[in-house]
């Protein structure tokens, strides 16, 4: 069952870099973003009305709601910010800048990063084997971005890659950090719910960024750009994090993250297959050495959590 989430997450993400980047040749970087989890946050209060209204007649909803809102709403707020205003608001101003492909990579970097904070905020070991896994993993993505880095460019052109670089690598760490946020303080709590009120709150802090940054929402209707808006929406956001917080209730830190290392090699494959994007040699040869890394995490039998199920 982990590995078929692993796989469904794994397409599922790796087509939604091919729909960001159809999507964001009609749109604003931060209208996209704000549409998507726009359309997300709709999905989400869908999926949670039902348990909602059954727990109306419930005699503990409001206890239950008490520990939601005391126990718990500084950590989905911050969750908020963090997985969705922070990641995917300087995901979309860097790919301006970049591929949508080298974002997807440095974006996957979180994996690292993960492992790294989970070893210090959450005491697992991290085993020979993970880090192993995670040298060939980032030996990968070195590859595949090294080539990018080494390009000939005017100092100008060179000056915003590196920034765009920043940013995503920022919004790395932004992701691992809500990776941990959420093992040590959400897990008990319905991963739906989480998933929810996290989206409502980071989209609540998206729509002024439209407003702040694109002076008002910058978009181009088209069925390219609506489709991209909802499979990005329901599937990559809505559908996607409700299973990534699956996966990180029942994984260790280092195997779950290492886990999704696939996703960029897939977002470029697709956007070769479906976009026409050369893919060059240290490509294929960084992709060989992001797989040798993902086989790695599953190499140690004790991969999932103790007490998980």
């Amino acid at each position: 069952m982990v590995l078929l989430a692993v796989a469904a997450l794994s397409v599922i993400w790796g087509l939604a870099w091919v729909a960001m980047k159809v999507a964001l040749q009609d749109m604003g970087p931060f209208t996209f973003a704000a549409l998507r989890f726009t359309a997300a946050s709709a999905a989400l209060a869908a999926l949670v009305a039902p348990a909602w209204i059954r727990r109306r007649s419930q005699s503990d909803r409001p206890l239950y709601l008490r520990a939601v809102v005391r126990q718990v709403w500084p950590a989905l707020v911050i969750l908020g910010l963090m997985q969705t205003t922070a990641v995917y608001g300087l995901v979309n101003a860097a790919m301006l800048n970049l591929a949508a492909g080298k974002t997807s990579v440095l974006l996957y970097t979180m994996s690292l990063w993960s492992a790294l904070l989970a070893r210090w905020a959450l005491g697992e070991p991290l085993l020979p084997v993970k880090k192993w896994a995670l040298f060939f993993g980032m030996t990968g993505i070195g590859l595949i971005v090294g080539r990018d880095l080494l390009a000939p460019g005017s100092a100008d052109a060179v000056r915003s890659v590196l920034i765009a670089d920043g940013e995503v690598l920022l919004a790395a760490w932004c992701w691992a950090g809500a990776n941990i946020l959420y093992r040590k303080r959400l897990t008990p709590f319905p991963r739906n719910w989480v998933n929810a009120v996290q989206t409502w709150v980071g989209t609540a802090f998206l729509w002024p960024l439209v407003w702040g940054v694109e002076g008002g929402p910058r978009a181009r209707w088209s069925v390219a750009a609506v489709g991209a808006v909802v499979f990005t929406g329901v599937f990559a956001s809505a559908l996607a994090f409700s299973l990534w917080y699956w996966l990180l209730e029942r994984l260790d830190m280092a195997t779950a993250t290492l886990s999704v290392l696939s996703v960029p090699v897939l977002g470029l494959f697709f956007g070769a297959l479906f976009l026409g994007e050369r893919l060059p040699a240290p490509f294929l040869i960084g992709s060989a050495f992001i797989l040798i890394g993902v086989g790695l995490a599953y190499a140690s039998p004790a991969v999932s959590r103790p007490g998980s199920s």
